[in-house]
């Protein structure tokens, strides 16, 4: 959360909207493939801003390890791939919808006990 709230208001130099929601998702068989997901109950974090946004080609490579559009002396490069790694090995995904101009939209989906890997009887 800190990553993508960091990013937002980069995103956002002269002021604009952040909006934080957390819901209760379940992602049925054929929404689960389509994210590459088990079937289950999962919370869904959204985390939109209203910042600069990104090109398809800046989405590309998110989550790649080292990859920044703040230059070579403002970022680690680090903070998306670590988050995309960590929610993956959780048993759930990062969805990302942007344009330029229009702002960004990330879409965290984290098991819940009950679906995730460690659930009792999995």
């Amino acid at each position: 959360m800190l990553v993508l709230t960091r990013n937002a208001k980069d995103a956002m130099p002269t002021g604009g909207g952040l909006t934080i929601s957390v819901r209760e998702e379940v992602v049925d068989p054929p929404q689960a493939e389509q994210l590459s997901l088990s079937p289950g109950t999962f919370v869904l974090t959204s985390v939109t801003d209203t910042g600069h946004g990104m090109d398809n080609e800046t989405q590309r490579h998110l989550f790649e390890p080292f990859f920044t559009t703040r230059g070579l002396g403002n970022a680690e490069g680090l903070g998306l791939a670590s988050a995309y790694g960590f929610i993956r090995q959780s048993g759930g995904t990062i969805v990302v919808s942007s344009k330029p101009e229009q702002g960004s939209k990330f879409e965290l989906y984290l098991p819940t006990a009950s679906t995730g890997p460690t659930a009792v009887g999995a």
